[in-house]
């Protein structure tokens, strides 16, 4: 599913960037502090579900979309640009709720700049400005311990997005979704 690419890094086959499970600390430092970075793991398994249980060919999956708006992406056969399954990645539960509280909220409100936005506002805007731009007919929300939220996307005229909550079987891969998800 994924490849190790050397220095702890690992690649999915359309993956925009490398996944690293482990950071190394300040090498002025000794004993060397080493920390493990969770999200990347979460990361891993969400794209082994999506490849083992959902039936996505591997090389229509990926880690990080290309402008890192989301930490797993998946893409039909016809349209390789934009994402059919846009996934998040939180490493808490707390983190992930917030998450999909904040970008439901901001997408019934007419807010169009980050101006005065708080850090994880700015972030839950950014990835509900990345779904309206590219129309992804699902959102997965993933987080550890099976914390997640699958949600059908719909994109109205003015720009409004709307969440409507689905199941993960809707993840599932079929050559056939693109015309039933658009």
């Amino acid at each position: 599913m994924v490849e190790h690419v050397g220095r702890g890094q690992y690649l999915a086959p359309r993956s925009a960037a490398k996944e690293q499970f482990f950071w190394e600390g300040q090498r002025n430092v000794a004993p060397r502090p080493i920390s493990l970075w969770l999200e990347p793991i979460i990361t891993v398994a969400g794209l082994a579900r999506l490849h083992f249980e959902f039936g996505w060919p591997k090389h229509l999956i990926g880690a990080q979309s290309k402008d890192w708006a989301f930490d797993i992406a998946t893409y039909q056969q016809l349209d390789s640009a934009n994402e059919f399954v846009a996934c998040e990645v939180k490493k808490t539960a707390s983190e992930l709720e917030g998450l999909v509280r904040t970008m439901r909220q901001l997408a019934t409100d007419d807010v169009r700049s980050e101006t005065s936005m708080s850090k994880g506002q700015i972030n839950a805007y950014r990835k509900l400005n990345a779904l309206r731009t590219r129309r992804a007919p699902f959102f997965w929300a993933l987080g550890p311990g099976g914390a997640g939220y699958v949600f059908r996307m719909s994109y109205g005229e003015d720009g409004v997005v709307m969440f409507s909550a689905a199941c993960e079987d809707d993840l599932r891969y079929g050559d056939d979704r693109a015309a039933d998800a658009g």
